[in-house]
């Protein structure tokens, strides 16, 4: 009897067991690192485990048997069965869930890097804590953006780091200063994170000065200096100091004569400035290039301030001689070619200035008109750019002569006195006037009227066609008028020939008297030589004129013979 309930005992507790095993169904859902119960049973009542065929670790709490699965395995489904000391067994089907916890090594990103200059960040990266890879893509916001690329996307392992790239690139042209961003990281299963950024970008570069020129000038007139300058974001100032070397106990030394502040000409690279320039010498000009970072370059040149010469006199002295008296004389003798100022004083003159009895003055043009020389050790003043000229009149026929001195102002060039003289003379006045001579009407028109050396008449006459016969003969038919020196040319000329002609009739008388077979014709020819040199002595002194209706050639009428027209050279001109 005691041993037939022993053995039920035994078949209940197995049915029991089996019944319990049997009856556990279903999937559960496991996350890493997370303690889950995957069986709860008072049968379990604390018992450990005898055997486990899961790759990973059981546990037993209490009335409950946990899943407690490390990153090592990956998220998959798994079955196994766990069994107890206390025979209490179970097969169960696990589903790991996948887990991914990344993150970027650095939690910000700060960098100082300089404009024109290009570069990369290697030194950050994405650490994944994790039982499988996952995917994670970036993108830059900020001003930043701009100037940074990064690595689009990367696969991320668990326990291998994944660097991600960041690659700058700022041009020249670039302001300096602080720019901020953010670097977006999102996962492929939604996870996010944001890193700032912060780049401070310097400027480094200095300005580039292209070229320099301050020309020399002369004292008064200075150049315009000029200064071609650039830089990658922006010349801010372009300064210079001026200095002038001096000796000073014996040791030479930088004087400094003037600070310059250069202009900026809008839309380019030139920086310009105009030194003061009233003294002689030779000048450094010691400049700095400021850009906007603060940046600085030095430039040195140099230059010359020479005496201005801005008077330019006539060589020689100036003569003005043989004007008639009561005349003006006036006359250019050099000029001023720059806005200056001269003196010009009367060192000497021959003549009286303001005597009672004649009357000579002088004079020399101003911008304000004639400005009168009283006497001697007088002085006006000339405003350049401007012509130089002397005055003179008188009413006495005399001769004169002076000398003039020149004081321009400021730094110039010495120049040198001008003398002058001339002479005022009584002559005739040319007037114009027409006259009637037979068919002709003569215009005399006074020339260089003022100089009794120079002064003349310009003739000219009107002829009638109908007083001409023909255009072919105009040259015969016109006439002609001798001034008074052909004149008394043509006298002397007609004299001579008279006397040699005399001379032939005394030799032709003697050998008359040497022939008496002959004497009645010799009487003759004399008498016929009488009457011949009587008509040509008679129509010589008309010869001023010729008439125009006579149509006989002029030469005809004026030669004596072939053998005188020959020997005497004289013609029509």
């Amino acid at each position: 009897m005691k041993t037939g309930k022993i053995l039920l005992a035994a078949i209940s507790f197995a049915l029991l067991t089996t019944f319990t095993a049997a009856t556990h169904t279903g999937e559960t859902t496991v996350k890493p690192l997370n303690e889950t119960v995957i069986d709860s049973n008072s049968s379990i009542n604390g018992s450990n485990i005898s055997q486990n065929t899961f790759p990973f670790t059981m546990q037993v709490q209490n009335d409950s048997i946990v899943a407690d699965i490390s990153l090592d395995f990956p998220p998959q489904n798994y079955t196994g069965q766990v069994e107890l000391e206390n025979n209490y067994s179970h097969s169960y089907k696990l589903n790991l869930q996948r887990y991914t916890n990344w993150s970027l090594t650095k939690d910000r990103i700060e960098r100082t890097v300089s404009v024109g200059t290009s570069g990369r960040f290697t030194n950050q990266s994405i650490a994944l804590r994790g039982n499988t890879d996952t995917t994670v893509s970036t993108d830059i916001s900020g001003n930043l953006s701009q100037y940074l690329d990064v690595t689009e996307e990367t696969t991320v392992f668990p326990g291998v780091d994944s660097r991600i790239v960041l690659s700058y690139q700022v041009p020249r042209t670039t302001e300096y200063g602080n720019y901020t961003g953010v670097l977006n990281l999102t996962g492929e299963y939604g996870d996010h994170q944001e890193v700032p950024l912060r780049f401070q970008f310097k400027d480094n570069t200095t300005p580039e000065v292209e070229s320099v020129e301050t020309p020399s000038f002369e004292a008064g007139f200075p150049s315009e200096f000029a200064v071609q300058a650039s830089d990658n974001i922006g010349v801010e100032t372009v300064q210079a100091e001026v200095l002038e070397t001096v000796t000073i106990n014996g040791s030479e030394e930088n004087r400094s004569v003037q600070d310059l502040e250069f202009t900026h000409q809008n839309n380019t690279d030139l920086w310009t400035a105009t030194p003061s320039g009233d003294e002689n010498g030779t000048y450094i000009v010691d400049g700095t290039v400021v850009d906007e970072a603060g940046n600085k370059v030095n430039f040195t040149s140099e230059y010359t301030v020479r005496p201005l010469n801005a008077v330019n006199l006539d060589s020689g002295s100036i003569e003005l001689n043989n004007y008639r008296v009561e005349t003006e004389i006036s006359e250019r003798f050099g000029d001023i070619n720059r806005s200056t100022r001269m003196n010009v004083e009367l060192e000497s003159f021959s003549q009286p200035l303001q005597s009672p009895n004649e009357t000579w003055t002088l004079a020399v043009l101003t911008d304000s008109g004639k400005q009168f020389l009283r006497e001697e050790g007088s002085t006006v003043t000339v405003n350049g750019p401007t012509d130089l000229d002397l005055f003179v009149y008188s009413n006495t026929a005399e001769r004169f002569n002076g000398e003039l001195s020149f004081d321009p102002e400021g730094e110039h060039v010495p120049v040198e006195k001008k003398t002058f003289s001339g002479s005022y003379l009584d002559c005739p006045v040319p007037e114009e006037k027409t006259v009637g001579v037979f068919n002709k009407t003569i215009r005399f028109t006074p020339t260089n009227s003022d100089n009794c050396g120079e002064a003349a008449l310009n003739v000219s006459y009107q002829i009638l066609m109908k007083n001409i016969d023909s255009m072919d003969e105009i040259g015969d038919s016109m006439g002609l008028y001798f001034p008074r020196q052909v004149e008394q040319d043509i006298d002397q000329k007609w004299k001579q020939r008279l006397e040699d002609k005399d001379e032939k009739l005394e030799q032709a008388q003697e050998r008359a008297s040497d022939e008496d077979f002959s004497g009645d014709v010799y009487k003759l020819l004399l008498a016929f030589a009488v009457l011949a040199l009587y008509w040509e002595k008679r129509e010589a002194k008309s010869w001023y004129y010729v008439r125009l209706r006579d149509t006989k050639p002029l030469r005809e009428k004026m030669a004596l013979s072939d053998d005188d027209d020959e020997d005497s050279g004289f013609g029509l001109f």
